[in-house]
């Protein structure tokens, strides 16, 4: 199938790379150049499934310069492309006259690209149930002998495994870094739990002392400008209860989170519309780092509901930073673009309502970013969904807490979503929750 036909030696130094220490990323680009060059190909791709889409390594001869490989990595990463070149079941090899003629066009046209044939194969799940990418190399050196071309195909099948073997690895240390991560957060949150006890009693203590003194100045008959600067002061010393009290309430939620207690929210009949708004409210400046703003659509006169409001802040901070990082990462698929804006200039919106529709509290977060295809969706709602294995911020559990936080009001979730296009997430909590 080409001139040299790959060997074992070949499959053992793709290994030992792949098994070596260093970041995936840097350690995929190495094998697929190893890959470009035992092939004799001119280029070689790596599509990997991120949950809500794909994300293509690139290894080409001759080498593009940056500007050409974004605009090359944009176009492999569309629907059009995905579509005719990615959907196919058993490891194969395509010809010239079999290939999409608008996929040769593109690569031709736009990239001088040729494109004689397309070798290509999945990464498997460890269940085989699911693909989490593609392995695809162009221009192969044609050959007529049949079982050239069968030892060409497990060779690349055995590249490919051996990758599906290393990204298992890195997302497996990932994963027990964010385990790391969480039980960090318990104990950082375990310790401002005990220092807002600490400062809570310096409160009361100067509370105390604050009323004796106004009891003072009030009998004693001192100035009533002087009066009202006490007041001022008590007033103050009021909002500061309140948020020692909100501090000790999150620290013990999230401890709760991390050491993986039994969730049991303190319910209270009040107006859910200000914690909604409270906790997306501090998302913003994150956003507009990420040049993204939050656009508010609150009924601030929906009737009062059981509800614990810690628990809808942590479930509206999580969906908000989702949906930030969801259109930061479209954002960034445009950089080529967007390289002349201005720091905090907004690019994309993230959407919060908070509504009543009888007999729901409807909760929704949308967003304009890389969306996310049906069946992504319908794992992240079963709580089976993986994050990405790469350049992924905060414990990645962000979604799945929400849930959990979510079922303790007796949520339903629901996600609409397309691909390139957006995500709305939705819940719908019931008027009547039982304690």
């Amino acid at each position: 199938m080409v001139k040299k036909l790959p060997t074992f030696h070949t499959i053992n130094t793709i290994s030992k790379v792949l098994n070596s220490s260093g970041k995936i990323g840097g350690l995929l680009t190495e094998t697929l150049n190893l890959l470009l060059e035992s092939l004799d190909a001119t280029l070689v791709l790596l599509f990997l499934q991120r949950g809500n889409n794909y994300q293509v390594h690139i290894s080409s001869y001759p080498s593009f310069d940056d500007k050409k490989l974004e605009d090359l990595r944009t176009y492999l990463q569309s629907e059009s492309f995905v579509k005719s070149t990615l959907a196919f079941e058993f490891t194969n090899i395509v010809y010239r006259e079999d290939i999409e003629s608008s996929v040769r066009d593109s690569l031709e046209n736009n990239f001088n690209i040729s494109v004689n044939n397309i070798i290509r194969t999945h990464l498997l799940s460890d269940d085989s149930e699911s693909q989490t990418g593609s392995l695809l190399a162009l221009n192969i050196k044609p050959d007529s002998n049949d079982a050239a071309e069968e030892e060409l195909k497990n060779f690349v099948e055995s590249v490919a495994n051996n990758i599906t073997l290393a990204i298992s690895k890195a997302v497996l240390a990932e994963e027990s870094n964010r385990v790391s991560q969480l039980l960090g957060m318990g104990k950082l949150a375990h310790d401002i739990k005990n220092l807002t006890f600490a400062l809570g009693a310096n409160v009361n203590l100067s509370d105390y002392v604050l009323h004796d003194l106004k009891d003072k100045l009030e009998k004693e008959g001192w100035d009533k400008k002087i009066l009202s600067y006490v007041q001022s002061i008590d007033d103050m010393m009021g909002d500061l209860h309140e948020s020692i009290d909100r501090v000790q309430r999150y620290s013990t939620l999230i401890s709760d989170l991390a050491a993986g207690k039994k969730l049991t929210p303190t319910l209270k009949l009040g107006p859910m519309a200000q914690s909604v708004q409270l906790g997306a409210a501090y998302l913003e400046s994150e956003g507009r780092e990420q040049h993204v703003a939050i656009r508010y659509h609150i009924q601030n006169d929906a009737p009062p509901v059981m509800h614990d409001e810690m628990y809808i802040v942590r479930i509206v901070q999580n969906l908000v930073s989702n949906a930030i990082h969801a259109s930061s990462m479209k954002i960034g698929q445009y950089k080529h673009i967007y390289k002349n804006v201005q720091e905090f200039e907004i690019l994309s919106y993230v959407h919060v309502v908070y509504k009543y529709e009888k007999p729901y509290h409807i909760i929704e977060v949308q967003d304009f970013g890389i969306g996310m295809s049906e069946k992504t969706a319908e794992k992240i709602l079963a709580g089976k969904s993986t994050t990405s294995w790469e350049n992924h911020r905060g414990s990645g559990w962000g979604t799945k807490i929400a849930l959990e936080l979510a079922a303790t009001h007796h949520a339903s979730a629901s996600i609409e979503s397309e691909l390139g296009r957006g995500t709305t997430f939705r819940l719908e909590i019931p008027e009547k929750i039982e304690e």
